[in-house]
């Protein structure tokens, strides 16, 4: 409504070729506003976790790339801590072909590897 500027608009639904149903909508200039002045610590925190998330993600992303990045071809890489492995799958998207997956193990204190996916 808002974009067509219109006031009022019937909506008409055929139910099942079986039953014909209309409605009138009309312009609600009065909006449903809850007061939520008692929740602005909450409020607040909620927006600096978002953006914290946000920033994390961000980073995560960063830090993937430059991963990939040096293991180059390889599939496995390895360090003292940890066993990484990218193997690539291919997906046909809009006539190019997109290599993706990648899963990152942590090496624990012993010599086997376990499934811990990040």
């Amino acid at each position: 409504m808002a974009v067509t500027g219109f006031r009022k608009w019937y909506l008409s639904i055929l139910v099942l070729g079986a039953e014909f149903l209309y409605y009138e909508i009309e312009w609600d200039d009065e909006d449903n506003v809850a007061d939520l002045s008692n929740y602005n610590t909450d409020l607040e925190k909620y927006a600096s976790l978002d953006a914290q998330i946000k920033a994390a993600e961000k980073e995560k992303d960063a830090i993937k790339q430059k991963i990939q990045m040096a293991m180059g071809k390889a599939e496995i890489g390895e360090s003292e801590s940890y066993k990484v492995t990218w193997k690539t799958s291919l997906t046909k998207l809009w006539g190019l072909h997109i290599s993706f997956r990648s899963k990152i193990k942590e090496l624990p204190k012993s010599n086997s590897y376990s499934d811990t996916k990040v």
